[in-house]
Order: structure tokens, then C-alpha cells, then sequence
């Protein structure tokens, strides 16, 4: 179930389409849409985790452009949820994380009225950082202090491991604007940047090219609602040279604000509206016989980078959470589990972590 069509203004998708052929069917007809950055995820599971993608600064989540959604409910009775029917499932499944209120099969989107006529594709990399937690701590504050305050057309997604350091994004607008937006990150002693202006599909199709999500990986990320110290960024970059040489542990950062954050907390399912960012740990392997050594990282970091920071990312699930539905749900927890009792009484869809009645 995975055909894309575009009539009026919205993007009809049916749950089983990913990203890659959503922009591929918005892109010719010039729109941008708020989608993510990896091409494999579906639509769906996209949408009713929120949405992090790569013009969610200026156009919001995926789940903000929800329009609405069909699916098939507990009783196996097809139903629709939008503003005017079955409003508070419409509200759960935007944010609410996938596959807990039924079986969703197709979404609806209301396209932006952007239609952006010039994008550029920003890279920035630190050659040598990688090998230099010093180098790596800087830049990582240096990258918060300039996203509190930074243009909201331009959103970059950092990545900090042994083998990299750097980030790469998105900016709407023309290649002189996009210089001037991230010239803080660019001036940076040792920085490599490059900048090219394209078209909006060509760009899209360059970040998905270069999002390569590991087979055999463990994650888990948080929301970060205030910049870190460096004592706290110190200690995250340390445990990526701590880590044993079987795994590739890494940290994301994935740049919020903007759009993203005009947004009440309760008006969609998605909490954590006022975070300043996402960072996502984790460890990734090739070899089988090195699992244990991922799982055992991610496990004994994650409380240091849980203490520095709030709630959790259910778009990447982890299943050491005590207290799962409080940490990506927070204060929208009780509104969720009353939708549940309502749409799904029995618990027919259950799993660890879904959201229980």
C-alpha cells in the first residue's frame, strides 16, 4: 500500500509509502513538504511520531501538515479521523507514536504554500575533530549556542562520532543567504563547508542519499530543552572514545525551534514543543558477535545523557525506559490513554511500549 497522489493542495499517501516517493511525487510540482530525511521510514510511522525532517524549522513536523487519516479500528471497522470527525483520535495520531490506536492505511496532508524557488544544500565537516574530544566539545557548543536564535529557514542535523564530525542540512532561500545563516558554524577554526543551490527535489534526494541507517544498530534519544554545559558535552564525547573498538557509537543532533515550537505542547500529541533540540545516542556494529558490546554502551550511557536532559523520542524507541509513555508523552500521557479506552477498550493493539488504556 504505497501509492502518492497530489490533487488540490494535499498529498494523499497510503501508510505503506516512504519518504523518498512522497518527495518524489511533491517535488516536481515544486512544493516542499515537511517529511524526513530518510528515505526507507514510511509516511506513516513518520507522521504519528511527530516528524523530525529537514525544513521542520520553517514548515513544522510531519504530523503538523496532517490533514487526516483512514484506518481500520479495533473492531475492524474503517474509519476516518480529521478536524471534524473523530477529532480526539486526529489529535493522537499526530505525535502519539504508530500502531497504537488502530491500523492507519492512508494519510492525508495539506501541502505548504511554499513553493521555494531556490535551496541550498549546506555539508560542514571537521576534518581531524573526530580524533579530538576537545575539538568535538566546542564544536558541539557551538552548535546549540548558534541554534538558539539561528534563521529558521535553514535546519542542520549534527553528527558527532570517532569517525566524523559535522553537520549537513537544509537552507529555503539562495546560496548567499544560506552562507550568512550558518557563518558562526562555517568560521569555526578547521571547518570544511560547502554550499550549493539546487533545486528542492535535488536536495532532498542528496540528504536522503547520504542518511545510511545501519542494519544491526541500538538507539535511544532525548530532548534537550536548554543548552548543555561543557562538563555535560565532556562527558558524551568521552564515552564515544570509551566505547570499544567493535561498534561505531554516535551521537545526532537534530536542530528543533522555529515552527516546531510555535506549537502548544497539547495541541498535538507530540509534547516537547519547547526543546531546543534531539540528540539521538548510538552504537552500531556489522558483526553479530559484537551486539552485546552495542547494547551494553547504549545501556550504560544512556543514564548519564537521561540526566543531562528530558523525556524521549519515540520516532527512536528505546526499551530501557522506565516509564515509557511518561518519557515520550509527558503531560499528554492522560489525554492519550482516555483516546485508547475509547478506540481501543480490550488492548488490542499492544505491544511494550504502546500506550495502555
Amino acid at each position: 500500500m504505497n501509492s502518492v497522489t497530489v490533487e488540490d493542495g494535499f498529498v494523499i499517501a497510503e501508510a505503506g509509502a516512504a519518504n523518498r516517493a512522497l518527495y518524489d511525487a511533491v517535488a516536481p510540482q515544486g512544493y516542499a513538504f515537511p517529511g524526513g530525511s530518510c528515505p526507507g521510514v514510511s509516511i506513516a510511522g513518520q507522521a504519528m511520531g511527530g516528524g523530525w525532517g529537514p525544513l521542520c524549522r520553517l514548515l513544522g513536523l510531519t504530523c503538523d501538515s496532517l490533514a487526516g487519516a483512514e484506518l481500520v479500528d479495533a473492531y475492524g471497522r474503517n474509519m476516518a479521523a480529521n478536524p471534524h470527525c473523530n477529532q480526539e483520535l486526529f489529535w493522537a495520531l499526530r505525535g502519539g507514536g504508530g500502531g497504537n490506536f488502530g491500523v492507519v492505511t492512508s494519510l492525508k496532508f495539506r501541502l505548504p504554500d511554499i513553493k521555494p524557488e531556490a535551496v541550498t544544500l549546506i555539508t560542514l565537516n571537521w576534518q581531524g575533530a573526530s580524533a579530538d574530544g576537545q575539538a568535538q566539545a566546542q564544536f558541539w557548543d557551538a552548535w546549540q549556542k548558534w541554534l538558539d536564535g539561528a534563521d529558521e529557514r535553514v535546519t542542520l542535523q549534527a553528527d558527532v562520532s570517532r569517525k566524523e564530525t559535522g553537520c549537513r542540512g537544509l537552507f529555503i532561500g539562495p546560496l548567499d543567504e544560506a552562507v550568512e545563516a550558518v557563518k558562526p558554524l562555517a568560521m569555526l577554526p578547521g571547518c570544511e563547508s560547502s554550499f550549493e543551490e539546487m533545486s528542492l527535489g535535488d536536495a532532498m534526494q542528496a540528504l536522503m542519499d547520504g542518511c545510511l541507517m545501519p542494519a544491526k544498530h541500538k538507539s535511544a534519544a532525548r530532548f534537550v530543552l536548554r543548552p548543555l554545559s561543557m562538563e555535560q558535552i565532556r562527558v558524551l564525547t568521552g564515552s564515544l572514545r570509551a566505547a570499544p573498538d567493535v561498534i561505531e557509537p554516535s551521537y545526532s543532533l537534530y536542530a528543533l525551534g522555529g515552527a516546531v515550537g510555535r506549537k502548544a505542547s497539547s495541541e498535538t500529541a507530540f509534547y516537547f514543543r519547547n526543546a531546543m533540540y534531539i540528540v539521538r545516542m548510538q552504537a552500531a556494529w556489522e558483526q553479530d558477535q559484537a551486539e552485546p558490546a552495542g547494547v551494553d554502551w547504549v545501556n550504560r550511557t544512556f543514564p548519564r545523557l537521561a540526566g543531562m536532559t528530558t523525556g524521549s523520542y519515540v520516532g527512536f524507541p528505546y526499551d530501557g525506559l522506565r516509564e515509557p509513555m511518561r518519557a515520550y508523552y509527558n503531560g499528554n500521557m492522560g489525554r492519550l490513554r482516555r483516546v485508547k479506552r475509547v478506540y481501543d477498550p480490550y488492548g488490542v493493539f499492544r505491544f511494550p511500549q504502546c500506550v495502555r488504556p
